[in-house]
């Protein structure tokens, strides 16, 4: 029997006893992965259908908001002749969603807590915070608190650093509103199509999501497991899990082998459908 390293036993002292919080191999974890599924495919269909329901109370408002995204993320295909550039940027788009969706949430948690490290909350006192950028960032941390708590309860417990907490929810928040981008856009574009009518808005919309999606939502689901599940970590479940616990946790998760092991399978999803995209373009 080897002699199991530092990190190792701290894993296994840390680690909570239900399964959920577990950090473990994201790629075959398949009841997480599949909790996680519901949650994406709940999400992605409520805020598609209030897209699809804005769309057709404002129908000049899709081809505005599509067209400001398309300026800013097709830009370059007007000065791309070729598959290969063309194959590429079409891949590296999809590669930042996936990323934004898996590592933006721990990434904005070490900033909050680096930046609160040794801080004392001003909330507590009876005065009140002490000075107009604690009210504005205590008012942010609430916010966000709020939308954390949808996603994992225990953030509401007061008990704990109010640092770590709201790094935690900023943490599980961002996968959700990646996916809620991703909902309404398709939204707006399917109000677009159905302008057309019926039969044509779907062919359209058929053809423009066939045949990748199958293959770039599910890499985008997988992206999305691995942001919730880090940030599910980062919930402080001890008096020591401050903000300074935080960053040197948050680092040593992003560098665990699933997790790398995961974004490669990622982008080797997000390459076939991007394959399978241009495959349909021309």
């Amino acid at each position: 029997m080897g002699v199991r390293s530092d990190v190792e036993r701290a894993v296994t002292a840390e680690a909570p006893a239900d399964a959920e919080a577990w950090v473990g191999p994201f790629v075959w974890d398949w009841r997480s992965f599949a909790r996680c599924a519901r949650a994406f495919v709940a999400t992605t269909l409520v805020v598609f259908v209030v897209g699809v329901t804005i769309g057709a109370l404002a129908p000049w408002l899709p081809s505005r908001v599509l067209g400001v995204l398309a300026a800013i993320n097709l830009w370059p295909t007007a000065y791309l002749s070729h598959l290969v550039p063309i194959f590429f940027f079409i891949l590296l788009s999809n590669i930042k969603s996936a990323l934004i969706a898996a590592l933006l949430g721990p990434a904005g948690a070490w900033a909050n807590s680096r930046a609160n490290v040794g801080r004392r909350p001003h909330g507590s006192s009876r005065r009140g915070p002490a000075s107009v950028v604690d009210r504005v960032t205590l008012a942010l941390a609430g916010v966000v608190l709020r939308g954390g708590r949808c996603v994992f309860p225990e953030l509401g417990d007061e008990s704990h650093d109010l640092a770590a907490r709201s790094s935690a929810a900023l943490a599980a928040v961002v996968p959700f509103l990646t996916l809620a981008m991703n909902g309404i856009v398709l939204g707006l574009w399917m109000a677009e199509a159905l302008l057309k009518g019926w039969v044509g808005g779907l062919a359209s919309m058929g053809r423009l999501l066939l045949p990748h999606a199958p293959v770039e939502l599910p890499a985008l689901v997988l992206a999305s497991a691995i942001g919730l599940r880090l940030a599910r970590r980062l919930v402080p479940r001890r008096p020591a899990h401050d903000a300074a616990w935080q960053c040197v946790e948050v680092k040593r998760l992003i560098t665990l082998d699933p997790v790398a092991q995961s974004l490669a399978l990622i982008v080797g999803l997000l390459a076939i459908a991007a394959a399978l995209e241009l495959y349909a373009l021309v």
